[in-house]
């Protein structure tokens, strides 16, 4: 019996020449063709400038077949198996080819690739994916008829480097957005589709809060001042979430107590003429006047101003809050919420701080208070990437606690002392 086998889509061309390889059970399973059982053949297969031989060992009968595969199983560029295997369309897999066809300097083959994919496949430019029903039967006629048909599709002339280069394994990315199917033969209209696979989000999280704390949240590594990636450990995760509810805590602690002066305070400021009142003591009702109005354009720039300052100051958190959402990760979709909810903190304690501290409709406060109150949010918002990049500048992430303890008490006791000179 001739020896069938669909090693020829699945080992052949997909780039793992010249090894020997077995057929592994994983692959079998499924398959809608009685195949022979895994012992009853092996695959030898050597490159050569004209094309591939392969050797079909049946160890019943003992019979042994050698043919030659047409060259274009190799060309360009691993050929077909990769993107068969990987299940990408015509469309789909042509710039991956395409790009490892300028690096070859094979860019006059294009074309000739182009009408090779849709050549292999077996429902056109929809589908590239290897039919079952198709059984490679190892005999000579067939490999005449299939070098016969690639002959006249793919070139004659490949260099042996060429052809070793082609079979080194390539990685093709999946793409769950296919672009749209160009014209059947057109290959100006295929440079749409350069760029067709997803964003890694392993890379997507590791750029995300780089130099933040949060970063240690949800990665497992994190990359040093020196260059060099160190595992996250309980510390690190244990001060991402330590400073990042700090944090609530000071935008709402700010938030309240400029509430709380605000109401202590009397914002109606009623100016009283004492020349009224020389001898009585006493100030007649006609001399009291209410404030006026003249610096409400001041106030009212002074508050924009603000705003936008803390709300530019914010964006980046909501939009990688909003990134780590999409991320199919716990420990992401946890980063995110707990940094959304301090970019919603911080801008209600902006508002707040701000809104009362202008007393708009009262003309209180003046530009430079109402800045320098955003300032402060501003500066809270900062601390996740001034504790990060203390912990670039150690080894040890218990050095920062150390270090806060012992030089704050230092001073305390230097301030301590000190004090006593000046009062």
């Amino acid at each position: 019996m001739h020896g069938r086998f669909y090693a020829f889509h699945r080992d052949v061309t997909a780039g793992e020449l010249p090894h020997s390889v077995e057929v592994e059970p994983a692959w079998l399973q499924g398959q809608e063709k009685q195949l022979p059982a895994l012992d009853d053949f092996h695959i030898a297969a050597s490159t050569a400038l004209a094309g591939t031989e392969i050797d079909t060992i049946d160890t019943t009968g003992m019979m042994l077949e050698s043919a030659l595969v047409a060259k274009a199983v190799l060309l360009p560029i691993g050929l077909a198996a990769p993107l068969l295997m990987a299940q990408m369309s015509a469309v789909e897999a042509w710039p991956v080819l395409r790009n490892r066809a300028n690096t070859m300097h094979l860019t006059d083959q294009l074309p000739h690739l182009w009408d090779f994919l849709r050549a292999v496949g077996t429902n056109g430019l929809e589908n590239l994916l290897v039919d079952p029903a198709i059984v490679v039967d190892g005999t000579a006629a067939f490999v005449r008829q299939r070098k016969a048909l690639l002959s006249d599709i793919l070139p004659q002339h490949q260099t042996h480097a060429a052809l070793r280069q082609c079979a080194t394994p390539i990685r093709i990315p999946s793409s769950s957005n296919p672009p749209t199917v160009p014209t059947p033969g057109s290959i100006v209209d295929l440079e749409s589709a350069s760029h067709t696979s997803q964003p890694d989000d392993t890379q997507n999280k590791s750029e995300l809060f780089e130099d933040s704390t949060h970063i240690f949240i949800y990665t497992d590594t994190f990359k040093h001042s020196d260059g060099t990636y160190h595992p996250v450990g309980f510390i690190h995760r244990l001060y991402a979430y330590i400073i990042i509810f700090f944090q609530y805590l000071l935008y709402l602690g700010v938030a309240l107590l400029q509430i709380q002066e605000n109401k202590r305070n009397d914002p109606f400021l009623v100016p009283i003429v004492t020349n009224d009142c020389p001898y009585t003591g006493t100030v007649k009702l006609e001399s009291l006047t209410c404030p006026t109005f003249e610096n409400h354009l001041e106030v009212f720039a002074s508050f924009l101003t603000a705003i936008f300052i803390v709300t530019f100051y914010i964006l980046p958190d909501i939009m990688g809050s909003i990134i780590l959402m999409k991320i199919p990760d716990k420990n992401a979709k946890i980063a995110a919420v707990l940094i959304l909810i301090g970019a919603m903190t911080a801008t209600f304690s902006a508002w707040s701080f701000v809104s009362t501290l202008s007393n708009f409709n009262e003309g209180g406060a003046s530009a430079v208070e109402v800045f320098l109150g955003c300032v402060g949010i501003v500066f809270i918002h900062d601390l996740d990437e001034k504790l990060r990049s203390a912990l670039n500048r150690v080894n040890n992430p218990l050095m920062i606690f150390l270090l806060v303890i012992v030089w704050n008490v230092f001073f305390y006791f230097v301030a301590s002392a000190i004090a006593p000179i000046f009062t």
